[in-house]
This record gives C-alpha cells, structure tokens and sequence, in this order.
C-alpha cells in the first residue's frame, strides 16, 4: 500500500468468538480495523471483554466499548449463573437454562447493534460493518431444522438489515452491512481463519466466564467440532491449560 493512502477504516461488530475473529482477519491488510464490541448482560460478558482487547492489540486494531447491560424491573439479570453442579445430569440442565437464558436476554439485540455499529462507522469515516453471524452455525448449535434456529441470525433478517441500514442514511453517509459467513458452516469458518492467520488461540466461545472454557456449552462444543473437523487441538484450550 503506497505510504500517503490512508487505512481504510473499516467497523467489525466483534463477540470475540470464532466467526468475528475469522471476519476481522479478512482486513487485515490496508484497512484500519475498529473493533466494536457490546456488553448487553452476557454471562460471559467478562471473559468476552478481556478477549476483544486481546485481540484487538494482537490485530493492531482500535477498540470501542458499548455497554447495554441493564436488569428488567423484577426479573434476573442476564449475568446470573447457578454454581454448585453435582452430577451430569445437573449439568445438562444447566446448559438448557443457560442457553435459554441467553437466547431471551438477546432477544431484539441486533437491532441495538446495527444502530452502534452504524454510529461508529460515522465516527470513524467506514463504509463496512462487518458481522460474523452464520445461519448454518446457529442451526448447527442448536440442531435445527433449516430456518428454525434465531431469526436474528438468519440471512432473510440480515438481508433485511441490510435494506433497512442503506434505506435510513444518505448518499453521503452509505455504510454497507456484510455478513461474509451468513451461509457457511462452523468448519469452513476455521478454515478460512486459519488461512489468513486469524489468532483463534486468543479467542472466546464458552457461554460462560472464567479463566479458561468450560469444554461443556453448546459454545464450547461447536468449538471444539469445528476444529476436529479440520484436525486440529482448539488452539485456545492449548493456551488455556
């Protein structure tokens, strides 16, 4: 890149997990990444938070901090965890109300996000958002029928998002929104990381928080498939032990 272009900036909505992480590798050469990354409640708001800024330096990156986080008058607090598991048994029942607890507290959240990613792009002068949501990934976590997984990670609703984000702005503030992974498996996503030496070992997919994965969730199992698949040790495990 000739030395008086500038990077190009470009605004990369970011969990911390496999699919952002492989999303944000596909700039790394001649774009100025600005790593945006929300807490809304997630229990593994912590471990998530500490990874974005990790990678981030690692990606010579930028990083911007959102906090959506709040309790509904009465109810729970997204956070919440149970402790004191005795059995399998418990365990199981414990990855259903976790996952299930997770699902309601995002329930509407990617319309929260689009609106902060599209800020931050205006801030920053990008032209791309880019989202590292997969439809199949979903579907394949949850084993689900094509289309019933959330539909805030399906392509119609991305599409949609899509529409809707180029609808809202003018000519002279356009912001694209991109899902490069909306139809690609869990596996073809490593693969594509791998390939363009996206730093998986720092990455975070436990639902939880702590000093290393739990190897249980539905997060950490996809995971752990995904790299089997492709033959591969979880480079984050081998960091973590």
């Amino acid at each position: 890149m000739p030395t008086d272009q500038k990077p190009t900036p470009i605004v990369v909505l970011f969990s911390g997990g496999i699919n952002s992480t492989a999303a944000a590798a596909r700039y790394t050469d001649g774009s100025a990444l600005h790593f945006l990354h929300v807490n809304h409640g997630q229990p593994a708001a912590a471990a998530e938070r500490e990874t974005a800024r990790r990678i981030t330096d690692a990606m010579a990156g930028t990083l911007h901090v959102a906090d959506l986080s709040f309790s509904t008058a009465g109810g729970k607090s997204a956070s919440a965890t149970k402790t004191g598991k005795s059995s399998d048994t418990d365990d199981a029942t414990d990855d259903v109300s976790s996952a299930k607890q997770i699902d309601e507290a995002a329930s509407g959240l990617m319309f929260s996000l689009v609106g902060l990613a599209q800020r931050l792009a205006h801030r920053v002068g990008a032209e791309t958002i880019t989202c590292g949501v997969s439809q199949i990934c979903d579907e394949q976590t949850r084993s689900s029928r094509t289309g019933c997984g959330d539909p805030q990670r399906g392509r119609i609703f991305h599409r949609a998002l899509a529409i809707a984000l180029e609808m809202s702005l003018t000519a002279r503030h356009r912001v694209a929104w991109e899902t490069p992974f909306i139809d690609s498996p869990r596996i073809d996503i490593v693969r594509a990381g791998m390939r363009l030496g996206a730093p998986f070992h720092l990455s975070w997919s436990c639902d939880s928080t702590g000093p290393k994965p739990c190897e249980r969730c539905r997060g950490c199992r996809s995971r752990a498939e995904a790299f089997e698949s492709v033959g591969q040790a979880d480079p984050r495990l081998a960091v973590a032990r």
